[in-house]
């Protein structure tokens, strides 16, 4: 079990997510159960390998703004897609799988952010959810 690089998961420094060649990324609860196959048995070692300075990457801090920006959902990007939604929401139409994911991802971008813990990436880029509902929004 190898342990390539470790940052801390949230802001209160009570989960780290561990980079490993075995399992790619993995979340280790410092308290409580270890929940995460052996992996905190790991960071520790891996922590005391590097005595005295072991590195574990601070939390990087951004609002929700910045993160759902950074994904190309900029202040614009997110007043077209309430638009889009209203519009099929008038037709009786359901929003499409790739609009639906999306908005879906918005929302738990800001429970993430609300609840301290690490914001989750996008489902879909910009570009993809526009060739979905820009065919479907043509007269």
């Amino acid at each position: 079990m190898t342990i390539t690089a470790a940052k801390y998961a949230n802001a209160q420094r009570s989960i780290v997510e561990v980079q490993t060649l075995e399992a790619g990324a993995v979340l280790v609860p410092l308290d409580g159960p270890d929940v995460s196959g052996g992996w905190r048995d790991v960071l520790y070692r891996w922590v005391e390998f590097f005595s005295p300075d072991p590195y574990i990457e601070p939390v990087q801090t951004r609002s929700v703004s910045e993160h759902l920006a950074a994904f190309g959902f900029d202040a614009i990007a997110l007043v077209n897609l309430l638009d889009t939604a209203a519009k099929f929401a008038a037709q009786g139409v359901p929003l499409p799988p790739k609009c639906a994911a999306t908005r879906e991802w918005i929302n738990a971008a800001q429970l993430a952010y609300a609840s301290g813990q690490t914001l989750p990436d996008a489902p879909y880029t910009l570009p993809e959810l526009l060739a979905e509902i820009a065919p479907l929004l043509q007269p």
